[in-house]
């Protein structure tokens, strides 16, 4: 997870989603760059932070 999205996550109380999302992505992305195949580091990054914030904003809305 990029810093900034990191940082966004922990201004506000992460929800349980996020929780998991996290967890979920770092294990993921090591699992990618570890696999030998071809890995998008970068995109991979850019999806998780696009979903952090998402989630982030339901959570403040407070369907989360």
């Amino acid at each position: 997870m990029s810093e900034s999205a990191a940082a966004a996550v922990a201004a506000s109380e992460p929800s349980e989603a996020a929780q998991a999302f996290i967890e979920y992505t770092k294990e993921e992305g090591e699992r990618r760059r570890n696999s030998g195949e071809d890995f998008d580091e970068e995109l991979f990054q850019r999806a998780v932070d696009l979903v952090l914030r998402r989630l982030r904003t339901l959570n403040e809305e407070g369907v989360l």
